[in-house]
Parts: structure tokens; C-alpha cells; sequence
């Protein structure tokens, strides 16, 4: 007697098509995930007078744009997965978000004094400042 011959049912056929478009879906989805740092808008960009309470204000929006634009690309950097096992690749990730953070401020701060007339350390004390009143508010 011949055993017929055996073909999987369509659902199984289904399931496998749906598990490998998953899987291609999200090959690209973490391909795309990899950001950069994106500078703020700055208009209008123009000498700042400090001495006044209207550019004064200018100056921090500037800072809390560079603060989260920093922080969105911090943690873009902390999702993006290990790609080696070894001792150094570990360390080097476990970083890698903080070293993220602190060269988009730099560079960012940098864009800022130089669209505004304003010295860089004068920037970078905003962005600390905003920086540092943004921690002290999620600790409370």
C-alpha cells in the first residue's frame, strides 16, 4: 500500500511567509533606527545682545533645543545593540550613549555661538545649566 504523499497545510505556509516578512521588517526597521545629531533650528540667527532679557531668553531656548535634540540622540545610540561579545565591545557600548550626548552638545553648542556672535564656553554654561535643571527635575 503507498503512503500518500505529504504537503503542509496552507496555514503552516501562512504562518512561515508572516514569521520571515517579520523578520525582514525588522532588519529594516533597526537598519533605519541609527540617527544623528540633528542641529536644532536656529532662526533667526543674528548676534545676540546678553545684556537684554529678550536674548537672554533666546539663548536658553537655543540651549533647551540642544538638550533634547543631545538626549533624543543619546538614547537612539543606547537602543542600538551590541555587536560583538568581547571585553572591549562591552565596555565600549556600555559608553557610547553618554560619549553620544557629549559630542552632539559640543558640536551643537558650537553651531549656536557661532549663528549668535556668543563665546562657545558662554553656550555650553546654558546647556549645562538647562541640562542640569532637566536631571534635577526628574530626581524630584
Amino acid at each position: 500500500m503507498m503512503r500518500p504523499t505529504f504537503s503542509p497545510p496552507r496555514i503552516v505556509t501562512a504562518v512561515a511567509v508572516a514569521f520571515l516578512t517579520a523578520i525582514v521588517a525588522g532588519m529594516m526597521l533597526g537598519a533605519r533606527q541609527r540617527s544623528e545629531c540633528e542641529a536644532p533650528s536656529l532662526e533667526p540667527t543674528r548676534p545676540l545682545q546678553l545684556d537684554t532679557a529678550a536674548d537672554q531668553a533666546h539663548l536658553d531656548d537655543d540651549a533647551r533645543r540642544i538638550v533634547n535634540a543631545a538626549s533624543a540622540y543619546r538614547d537612539d545610540v543606547a537602543r542600538q545593540p551590541l555587536q560583538s561579545a568581547s571585553r572591549d565591545a562591552i565596555a565600549n557600548h556600555a559608553t557610547r550613549p553618554a560619549r553620544a550626548y557629549d559630542y552632539c552638545t559640543t558640536i551643537l553648542e558650537e553651531l549656536v555661538a557661532k549663528a549668535h556672535g556668543v563665546g562657545p564656553a558662554t553656550v555650553k554654561a546654558r546647556v549645562e545649566a538647562i541640562a542640569a535643571a532637566r536631571d534635577s527635575a526628574r530626581r524630584d
